[in-house]
């Protein structure tokens, strides 16, 4: 698995043009500043509206039980939050993208 990472305060269409560029499997989003709920769902769709849908998308910070529901109904899986254990959230990935590439194939 090869990680990039791209740092914060990026905008979403800096978000897709990087993971487009380095031909991502997964975007995952960090959301600490309750912007999770305007920001996520841009970025899902710059990411159909470039072609790039197929780009899987998990998310992870403050985001409260209510919101998850709306990011879950976007593709956004994982959700995960503070403490969340850096192992559970790879296997999450993994198994994502092993998911989404036997849908393809």
């Amino acid at each position: 698995m090869e990680v990039v990472v791209m740092g914060w305060g990026l905008t979403p269409e800096q978000v897709v043009d990087v993971a487009i560029q380095e031909s991502a499997d997964v975007i995952a989003l960090s959301s600490h500043d309750n912007f999770h709920k305007m920001l996520f769902p841009k970025i899902v769709k710059l990411l159909k509206d470039r072609g790039a849908g197929n780009i899987l998308l998990v998310a992870g910070g403050i985001i409260p039980e209510k919101d998850k529901p709306l990011l879950e109904s976007l593709g956004i899986t994982g959700n995960f939050g503070p403490g969340t254990p850096g192992q559970v959230i790879v296997d999450h990935v993994k198994k994502v993208v092993k998911q989404s590439k036997r849908k393809r194939a």
